[in-house]
């Protein structure tokens, strides 16, 4: 055999930089991975969980049964148009108002008639008695009416100027008509009932102040109204006379104009203003409400709820949402990330157990919005109750699964602080309540009792029917805080489905262990169990053709495991990893004195090829270990055990041949390639291998003789450097001293003698007198 050199593979046993801090490389790749991972359970979180609803039409046929996933807020279009345009109905037309004209109005007819007074006395007294306006000189004629026609609202014919200049203009009838006009500005008057709006019985007046005031309809005057009104009232006046009634009223026709004019463009800006203030009409679906069952025709009324559905799964999706609870879960899984640093890992490195819980977290949630989907078009499939129902299908989602994981992987604590983090998102991708927050937090409590203690695969199936027991209680407790009302047959159906819940999580682990087990190259005390077992293939030829370092593996895992457990390790590592410390000497045994039983073969070879021959059998350790797929913890073992320690026999006799002279041996040709020991463990089961060896040398085997040895076993490792790489403390090794002292004596305890027998094969005296 070749001498085997130290080979690169070997380089991934060792853990450089282990308690060195974080590099920047290290920090920006976990930030990208914390903001990968936010991302994602955010996407995952944002949206609600439900089964894809078909596109249907008024009067199809439903495919499935639809319920609402979640409690829904939605607005009604059609309800809120119709409170829009009822809000707008509701808007007083607006008139404007401008009762100040026939005031005005007033004050010009009196100058008007003032002027015209003055003019007609300039002009000769013949025309002026024919009271005929057409005979007055024509500069007369355009001066008057110049005058005159300003006031009026319409042209005035020749009988009204005939009249007038009859009259003279005189004061007493410029007197009534102001008055008339000052009336009028008293009245509300429109043109006519064309301008009245049509289903009102109010109007909103508007001033020139931008004073508004209420006005009934009841109060207003068609134009011909007021006219008639103020006709009437000059009947009565004394100042005119009867047969100048009709003139009268042909002048009040010209002088009198509408006050209210209909203001469309301010109505329709308050209509408006009205329907955008009006609240919308907001409607409420409850979390499991029966939209349409299957074979149900679709109405309106199903496509206006079902509509409401997949907006509110696109509105969660929105960008915003999603953004703002990345930010919340990255510094969640930030804080999560930092407390990790603060717990014992034991074979976990920080990066590994934190990507391991990243994992395992996205892993549990997107199985949960999976099983949650299934059971949702589950439940829609159903017309009967409780079957329907698809809150108490939450009682069967798998809450335990991640946490009973990391149980086994990585151990309690862990697990606990994974459950911290897990329980709030695991509520919010179902979108539960309160109780169902204290449901989804005991029972991972109770899946992590129950899988503690679970050294092999049929109790981790076992603990998923524990799991399944407590559930049932969990279930009655939870409806009996919601004050459900008592069924007998939704209870048992909940209570099955709780039930089944412990199974699915067990089925899912064992699923899942070995992968993980794989995936991250941790060991479990399952795993470890179940490599105990000496029927297995590597085992069982290391027994037949090696028994003496079978004999002698057993022994270092005795030592090993009790060294272990004094210094806070695992134990059963410890032991199992010691039945395959040795394993390559199984392909030649006969070169390692536990087998020899007779000539040492290594008499007659060269130091050096004696060597080759002993250090090859942690090469092929590492070959069968390998091929048998051993876990890399275990394997890690069988180099770092020997770590670089010097053959002491090999080498003396390669200097006695030298003739004494130390210069013609090279010291490195014989020592093991390594590594040296990188764990705690590696350094115990080093110094268990020497120590179980060198005691089979002692005659004298009392506690001081054995301490004595231990003593000189572990100083000699320490100053040969062998610890260099690895945490272990002066400390520690004391306990480890005193746990191979009290092992070693439970080993080598003497024992009585049993009379009339010598163990040498001779019968005693007494004996021999005994037989006569």
């Amino acid at each position: 055999m070749k001498t085997p050199e130290p080979r690169a593979t070997f380089s991934r046993w060792t853990l450089p930089g282990k308690n060195s801090p974080p590099t920047f490389k290290h920090l920006a790749g976990g930030t990208l991975l914390l903001a990968a991972l936010s991302i994602f359970l955010a996407l995952l979180l944002a949206g609600y969980s439900g089964p894809p609803i078909p596109d249907y039409s008024v009067g199809d046929i439903a495919h499935a049964g639809v319920v609402a996933p979640t409690d829904l807020v939605f607005k009604d279009e059609q309800a809120s148009e119709a409170a829009r345009a009822a809000a707008r109905d509701q808007v007083l037309p607006t008139y404007q108002h401008t009762p100040s004209r026939s005031s005005e109005r007033a004050t010009q007819l009196a100058e008007a008639f003032q002027q015209c007074r003055t003019r007609l006395q300039s002009a000769p007294k013949a025309m002026r008695r024919q009271g005929r306006f057409s005979q007055l000189p024509a500069a007369v004629q355009s001066e008057i009416l110049e005058k005159i026609s300003p006031v009026m609202v319409k042209p005035l014919n020749d009988e009204a100027m005939d009249y007038l200049l009859a009259e003279g203009f005189q004061p007493r009838l410029e007197q009534v008509l102001a008055n008339a006009l000052k009336q009028a500005a008293t009245l509300l008057i429109v043109e006519d009932e064309k301008s009245l709006v049509a289903g009102k019985t109010q109007f909103r007046a508007a001033e020139a102040t931008s004073k508004e005031t209420i006005r009934s309809f009841d109060q207003l005057l068609t134009l011909q109204q007021t006219i008639d009104r103020l006709e009437a009232w000059v009947r009565t006046s004394p100042d005119v006379a009867r047969r100048s009634h009709f003139i009268a009223q042909n002048l009040l026709s010209r002088l009198v104009e509408p006050n209210l004019t209909f203001d469309l463009q301010a109505t329709e800006a308050q209509q408006a203003e009205a329907a955008a203030n009006a609240d919308p009409v907001l409607r409420q679906l409850k979390k499991g409400k029966v939209i349409v069952r299957q074979g149900d025709e679709i109405h309106a009324e199903h496509l206006l709820q079902i509509d409401a559905i997949r907006e509110a799964g696109l509105n969660a999706s929105s960008f915003r949402k999603v953004t703002s609870l990345a930010g919340l879960i990255a510094a969640t899984l930030g804080m999560w990330a930092y407390f990790l640093r603060l717990l014992p890992r034991q074979q976990w490195s920080h990066a590994k157990l934190a990507v391991l819980l990243g994992v395992v977290l996205a892993g549990n949630l997107v199985l949960l919005k999976a099983v949650w989907f299934v059971c949702g078009a589950l439940s829609s499939r159903f017309i009967a109750s409780p079957f329907d129902n698809s809150s108490y299908f939450f009682f069967a989602l798998p809450f335990a699964f991640g946490a009973m994981l990391i149980t086994l992987l990585a151990g309690e604590r862990v697990a606990l602080l994974f459950l911290v983090f897990f329980n709030s998102l695991a509520g919010l991708a179902v979108d539960n309540d309160i109780h169902g927050f204290f449901y989804i937090l005991m029972m991972n409590l109770l899946g992590i009792l129950a899988v503690a203690r679970s050294a092999q695969r049929v109790g981790v199936v076992m603990s998923g029917f524990k799991l399944g027991l407590g559930a049932i209680g969990l279930f009655v407790l939870v409806q009996t805080s919601n004050q459900a009302p008592l069924n007998w047959s939704a209870g048992a159906f909940g209570a099955l489905l709780a039930f089944l819940s412990g199974p699915l999580n067990a089925g899912l682990l064992v699923f899942a262990l070995p992968l993980c087990e794989r995936l991250f190259s941790v060991t479990t005390e399952i795993r470890l169990s179940e490599l105990g077992n000496v029927n297995l293939p590597l085992l069982r030829q290391l027994i037949l053709k090696a028994p003496g370092t079978y004999n002698h593996s057993i022994a270092v895992g005795t030592l090993s495991e009790g060294a272990a457990k004094a210094i806070g390790l695992n134990p059963l590592f410890a032991r199992v990893a010691c039945l395959y410390h040795d394993i390559g000497k199984s392909l030649q045994p006969e070169y390692f004195i536990e087998n020899q039983q007779g000539e040492n073969p290594h008499d007659p070879l060269h130091p050096e090829e004696s060597v080759r021959i002993v250090t090859g059998h942690v090469t092929e350790g590492i070959r069968l270990a390998e091929q048998a797929g051993l876990p890399p913890a275990i394997v890690d073992i069988i180099p770092q055990h020997h770590g670089t320690k010097l053959l002491v026999p090999f080498y003396a006799k390669a200097r006695t041949l030298a003739g004494g002279e130390e210069s013609n041996v090279q010291e490195d040709r014989f020592r093991y390639p390594g590594p040296k020991p990188q764990s705690k463990e590696a350094a115990i089961i080093m110094l268990a291998d020497a120590v179980e060896a060198s005691a089979r040398t002692l005659n004298d085997r009392s506690q001081e003789r054995l301490l004595e040895l231990i003593r000189k076993i572990v100083s000699a490792a320490a100053e040969d450097g062998q610890f260099s790489d690895c945490e272990i403390t002066l400390a520690e090794l004391e306990r480890v001293t005193f746990s191979f002292l009290e092992t070693l004596s439970s080993f080598y305890h003497s024992r009585i003698t049993y009379p009339g027998f010598d163990f040498d094969g001779k019968a005693t005296h007494e004996a021999k007198a005994a037989k006569g």
